[in-house]
């Protein structure tokens, strides 16, 4: 590959190197400068109609906007200069002339770029009073989102998005002057688009919200906490915005490697699945058909010795486990099941080619977030019902017992007249109700580990909050098990997992947890 040529310019006094057709705000970003901006996006096209990023440039006779100015060999470029200033204070004021006052009820508080530039630039009394400000229509339903037109400042990056990424081209200008204002045709509903909600991630402003998290928290109170998309294999990033153990909204985090700075609708509202009322709190033992609370130390000490008693027998237990697991999750459990000479399998309900497109995006067919991570675990692959059945019918006909996650067709279908059936489950369905034995197990947002999605890149996860009432992670039920079986693997932390993981398994040799950075490492391919 030919080397990048590099240009040396400089930048308020300080010589900044970049690849050649760099623009001066992305170069400024860079060297940690920041510019003041509302239209532009990295993934969107120029449309430099906010006029908010304008430098000085060295022997330009007039100031320039940033964004779609390259840097050059030999420029000089100054950021801070009074002329700079005094154009920023007067677009802001310009900006600002027919905003409506409507901070205190914004959603976007907190997180609005506007609000930001004017506390750092603007600070200026308005020449203009309430009764003469241009009127436009508020809270107007498009679906996943509101529009308000009064707050929208023609930034054009909804329109751009729309054009240019989903092809879907709802949204449009209308009318003329400071009339202007963005709308849908006909007012149409923008909820046929299965990424309509990023646009309330890419709106500068609080002219585009989330009608889902609208008016539910103010983001001040929120901790966001950098995670990985269970939904499907791409594995794109997103954050956990929550409160006091309470997921309020998933959004969209930057990889420009895997989902750049866009999320699906389906990951992004899948928050509302972790917040039912049927979450399960306690283990839970079946007896006379009905379900009991019992405790950690007497189900494995149960489970232990029923494991013990079929080994007598000649019976093998067999681990179907969930490509939803993380990689050591699924590390471990292999390694206690195959420790006691059982067998282990990874179950994908989605079935297909993981390769295969469902849209041309960032949606993929495998609706599984670590279908390559058990691959390259070495688990064989199970793609749906009838394969599951098949494997159970190659295992000795004789009686075996069987470990599953919350897999519900592996219960359904293959639960019934087994000697003892154990369910990792985080809520309560009609499934369960086929094990002997439901251990609680937490969330994807209550757990860390590693996740590899469809090419191969191993990304991390972090634990938003710990896991409700008595419910454990995957890997400190598998410890615990492993433990009970007299074992005593004391795998210690996630890190400390993923090292010995990467020890044995050759995909994953030359990986380290810690260096895994913000946008992963692929693993080998052979």
């Amino acid at each position: 590959m030919p080397q990048q040529e590099v240009i040396t310019f400089s930048l308020n006094g300080k010589v900044v190197e970049v690849p050649k057709g760099t623009t001066i705000l992305q170069a400024a970003g860079g060297a940690g400068v920041e510019i003041p901006h509302l239209c532009y996006h990295p993934y969107l096209s120029v449309a430099g109609n906010c006029r908010m990023c304008m430098v000085e440039v060295e022997k330009s006779p007039k100031l320039v906007i940033s964004c779609a100015t390259p840097a050059a060999q030999g420029l000089v470029v100054r950021t801070d200069t009074p002329t700079v200033k005094k154009a920023v204070r007067g677009v802001l004021e310009f900006l600002l002339i027919n905003h409506p006052i409507d901070c205190p009820v914004c959603d976007q508080a907190g997180e609005c770029k506007l609000q930001d530039y004017y506390m750092a630039h603007g600070l200026h009394e308005s020449r203009i009073t309430l009764s003469e400000k241009v009127r436009k229509r508020k809270a107007l339903d498009l679906g996943p989102i509101v529009l308000d037109s009064e707050r929208c400042v023609l930034c054009a990056r909804c329109i751009r998005y729309l054009s240019e990424v989903t092809g879907t081209n709802e949204l449009g200008f209308f009318e003329r002057g400071d009339r202007t204002q963005i709308s849908a045709f006909l007012d149409s509903k923008v909820d046929a688009n299965s990424y309509a909600g990023n646009l309330a991630d890419i709106c500068p402003v609080g002219a585009i919200t989330s009608k889902d998290f609208r008016f539910r928290c103010r983001v001040w109170f929120l901790k966001g906490t950098p995670a990985i998309c269970p939904e499907c294999s791409t594995g794109c990033n997103m954050r956990v915005d929550h409160r006091n153990r309470e997921v309020y909204r998933f959004v969209a985090r930057l990889n420009p490697y895997v989902n750049k700075t866009w999320l699906c609708d389906a990951g992004r509202f899948s928050y509302k699945n972790l917040n039912g009322p049927e979450r399960l709190l306690y283990p839970m033992v079946r007896k006379d058909g009905a379900f009991s609370r019992e405790s950690w130390a007497a189900c494995m000490s149960g489970i232990s010795r029923r494991l013990k008693d079929s080994a007598v027998s000649g019976s093998k237990p067999v681990a179907i486990l969930s490509t939803r697991m993380t990689n050591e999750e699924l590390f471990l459990a292999k390694k206690v099941i195959l420790g006691i000479g059982g067998t282990v399998a990874a179950l994908n309900l989605t079935g297909g080619n993981p390769s295969s497109m469902e849209d041309f995006l960032l949606r993929r067919k495998d609706h599984t977030p670590n279908t390559t991570g058990a691959q390259k675990l070495g688990l064989e692959l199970l793609s749906g019902e009838m394969e599951t059945k098949d494997f159970l019918g190659r295992l000795d006909k004789s009686r075996f017992s069987l470990l599953v996650t919350d897999e519900p067709a592996v219960l359904r279908e293959c639960g019934t007249n087994l000697p003892l059936t154990i369910a990792l489950a985080t809520h309560r369905n009609a499934s369960i109700s086929e094990a002997d034995i439901v251990l609680p197990m937490a969330t994807h947002v209550e757990r860390e580990g590693t996740l590899t999605n469809f090419e191969g890149r191993v990304q991390r996860t972090e634990q938003s909050f710990p896991p409700p009432g008595e419910a454990r992670s995957a890997i400190d039920i598998i410890s615990g098990l492993s433990g009970a079986l007299g074992m005593n693997l004391n795998p210690g932390s996630v890190e400390s997992v993923f090292s010995l993981l990467a020890k044995e398994c050759s995909a994953f040799s030359g990986l380290a947890y810690e260096n895994l950075g913000e946008y992963g490492s692929l693993v080998k391919t052979t």
